[in-house]
């Protein structure tokens, strides 16, 4: 017996024939009992999982608020002022994103049941659990930008609060959404047998046959005792569904009887959520299938433009479209839009700087040519970036005079743990991808971080009061900060903590810096020319770039690296540079990172799926070891059984926390409504699964999934592409760095051509 389907078939048969049971039943087994048992879903059933799934998107997809859909915000340049009016046809975010959709008797079901366990689990809870969902969706079929740290923390936190009313959601699907259980329960209700059929089960469970068998399957390990333990499981369900007085004595008779029922199945465990492990929490990856159409499409506008003039030219009316409209709508501009992505991280007005001489300098009175003391020694300073606040919150830590924005990396000084640490790591992680692999953690007291004169134990953490929501923050990039990557000391008086500039390390991952470089060239005389307030606009005109663009005619011709002249006009700070680097690095990074390690490929010509594992993107936290393998399991009416294959890290790899295995695997063609379910495992140990949509991902960009661990905890994500057969879609054959160049080249001469129009482009209120 090589799969679930035939352990659980070979466990049924033992219940069935256990001869205890066939004595209780006289001339044999009642027919409609026999279909009863024999429904039970095996472990992995793509029919059951589609079925529990479904009936939980369901309820989320009629729980979305139906907002009235929000158009971008009005704009303005130089003579002109423009106002937008939404035109499409529909009424408001539900009935745009799930249209149609009406809820199943299967999904009122487990909204009533879940609330039984937890009256919090009720449709204010759904409805901002689908929002999350939703905006979950969009970030990994469109790779707008979003404030990723706290959307991971609402997803995790809604798998956590689901979790005790898992197994009420799942006798509810039980016994009306999962047809094979459901009709047998009918048709032995329909007859009268609903008692006998429940003593008949418990009889069969107490037989000493199938308590032997159990026990020994139990004891084996491996795929075995899996399916003994989702086999087991689903009895106590069944029992429920037959109506049992108490299921918890019936699992105390068991274990009287010599049954060694697992922990997270004995009496009250089994309905609590002890037993999670089958199940992955709900993302994006769930809802894709049902909203992609309207997550990828242009949303249609009218637009209303008033201009300055002498002698005065009538207001003029026509209509556009916006690309990834819907999705930006949603994120970005209507009341739903609960995760908007954070600027850049800095330091606030008053931040003591230490000063190569030994003197503290408020970090707003640093300029350009000065110099402050570093790991290193003295070292000048090259830029000062001062960007506005924005309303982001600033942090004060021990009482220094370090007032720090949620993503700007501090340096910690445990030698074996993560490098970095910042208030929102998720922001550091998006931001600056090229610090993932050192670690950044969440900054808590009990932290210690690295200082000028020693280690520093973190025993506060506060939010600092700001004057002014508009007033500057400050981050300062040293001389040569690429070759090694000195820190400058903040704080102060007494105490001064080790700190990163916020800057992308080209040399970590040069095809990707390469390919940001000749994007940035290519946009940045149209961005300074067209955009008066590059911190509003830039983010909705780069989140309307498509992830795929033509880029047949592309220059390949690669770029300098620039310095820190490139980020300034005349001598002073360029805001347009360093924030088109920003929303670039955001969007496209890992993009060109992926695209120039996997190269132009060719097909196989073997059919099938062929699947990549690009990269895993681990926190700080977590506890790296190796070697670290992601094992795929793909299930779909074609593949019997689901069919399995593993990536695997070096086992001497370098402790890292942004893994590149970029490794392609070939699975036959699974058919329709298939889908991807993945495990990482560090050595033998699983630490997280997620789940992937392959109908959604086949037609888009990678898959980002986060990684969730059994407990609901979000601790990474990982970077899956599915493509079936023919090559990558709108790429030349080209290779590498060459490849990441011209795509770069080419997403940036798009970002031209779009401000060229004349727009000054909708700005983020």
């Amino acid at each position: 017996m090589t799969n679930y389907p035939q352990l659980e078939q070979q466990f049924a048969t033992d219940l069935l024939s256990a001869s205890d049971l066939k004595r209780s039943l006289g001339d044999g087994l009642d027919p409609a009992f026999q279909a009863l048992v024999d429904a039970i879903p095996y472990y992995g059933d793509l029919d059951w999982n589609t079925a529990f799934r479904g009936t939980l998107v369901n309820l989320l997809a009629v729980s979305l608020p139906n907002d009235k859909i929000q158009p971008q915000p009005d704009d303005g340049g130089f003579g002109y002022y423009s106002s937008y009016y939404y035109s499409g046809p529909y009424s408001g975010y539900r009935d745009a994103f799930f249209n149609g959709i009406g809820q199943t008797a299967a999904a009122a079901a487990v909204a009533t049941a879940v609330v039984n366990v937890n009256n919090g689990l009720n449709s204010g809870w759904w409805s901002n659990y689908s929002v999350a969902v939703l905006t979950d969706a969009v970030r990994q079929n469109t790779g707008i930008a979003l404030d990723t740290g706290s959307l991971a923390g609402s997803l995790a936190g809604y798998a956590q609060g689901l979790q005790p009313a898992l197994t009420a959601a799942y006798l509810a699907v039980f016994k009306s959404a999962y047809a094979p259980t459901a009709n047998a329960l009918a048709a032995i209700a329909n007859a009268g047998k609903t008692n006998q059929a429940y003593t008949d089960l418990r009889t069969g469970i107490l037989s000493g046959e199938f308590t032997g068998n159990l026990n020994q399957a139990l004891g084996m390990g491996g795929d075995t005792t899996n399916a003994a333990i989702w086999f087991l499981y689903n009895l106590w369900v069944t029992l429920a569904a037959l109506g049992s007085p108490s299921v918890d004595a019936d699992i105390q008779a068991a274990q009287a009887a010599g049954l060694q029922v697992p922990a997270q199945l004995q009496p009250s465990n089994w309905w609590n959520g002890a037993y999670t492990s089958w199940y992955g929490p709900l993302g994006g990856a769930d809802v894709a299938p049902f909203a992609l159409g309207t997550i990828a499409a242009a949303m249609p506008e009218n637009v209303w433009t008033a201009f300055a003039s002498d002698p005065p030219i009538p207001p003029s009316e026509s209509s556009t479209s916006a690309a990834n409209g819907y999705a930006q709508s949603l994120c970005y501009w209507g009341d739903l839009n609960r995760f908007m992505p954070p600027p850049s991280s800095c330091f606030g007005t008053g931040t003591g700087v230490l000063m190569a001489d030994g003197s503290t300098r408020n970090i707003e009175d640093v300029r350009s040519g000065d110099e402050v003391q570093t790991q290193h020694g003295p070292r000048r300073v090259a830029l000062v970036e001062s960007p506005p606040r924005l309303g982001r919150a600033l942090y004060q830590v021990n009482d220094l005079r370090l007032y720090v924005t949620g993503g700007h990396p501090l340096r910690t000084a445990v030698e074996e743990g993560p490098l970095r640490v910042a208030i929102d790591p998720w922001t550091t992680m998006d931001t600056v991808p090229t610090m993932t692999g050192k670690g950044v953690a969440a900054i808590q007291v009990g932290t210690v971080l690295s200082g000028e004169s020693g280690r520093i134990l973190v025993e506060s953490i506060r939010e600092h009061p700001a004057v002014d929501a508009d007033e500057k923050v400050y981050d300062l990039l040293l001389e040569n900060w690429e070759r090694d990557h000195p820190t400058f000391f903040v704080g102060g008086p007494h105490q001064f903590v080790a700190a990163d500039a916020e800057a992308v390390d080209p040399m970590y991952d040069l095809p990707s810096a390469l390919g940001i470089v000749a994007a940035l060239e290519a946009a940045l005389p149209s961005c300074r020319e067209k955009l008066a307030n590059p911190g509003q606009q830039l983010l909705a005109h780069v989140a309307s770039l498509p992830h795929g663009v033509t880029m047949s005619t592309a220059d390949a011709t690669r770029p300098s690296i620039p310095g820190p002249d490139f980020y300034t006009v005349d001598g002073k700070w360029d805001p347009h540079a360093s924030m088109l680097e920003t929303h670039l690095v955001r969007r496209f990074g890992r993009a060109l990172r992926r695209e120039a390690a996997t190269g132009w490929q060719p097909s196989s010509g073997a059919g099938g799926l062929e699947i990549t594992v690009f990269d895993l993107e681990l926190r700080g936290e977590v506890q790296v070891s190796g070697p670290v393998v992601v094992r795929l399991v793909i299930r779909g009416p074609g593949i019997p059984g689901g069919a399995v294959a593993e990536v695997r890290s070096a086992p001497d790899a370098e402790i890292s926390w942004h893994l590149r295995l970029d490794q392609t695997l070939r699975f036959p063609a699974p058919g329709n409504k298939a889908f991807l379910t993945g495990t990482v495992h560090f050595g033998e140990a699983s630490v997280a699964n997620f789940h992937v949509s392959l109908d959604a991902a086949l037609g888009g960009i990678p898959a980002e999934p986060f990684l969730m661990a059994e407990s609901g905890e979000v601790i990474g994500r990982i970077a899956i592409g599915v493509r079936s057969g023919g090559e990558l879609t709108g790429l030349a054959k080209r290779e590498g760095r060459d490849l990441a160049v011209a795509r770069g080249r080419a997403l940036g001469e798009q970002l031209a051509a779009g401000l060229a129009k004349g727009s000054s482009g909708p700005a983020l209120h």
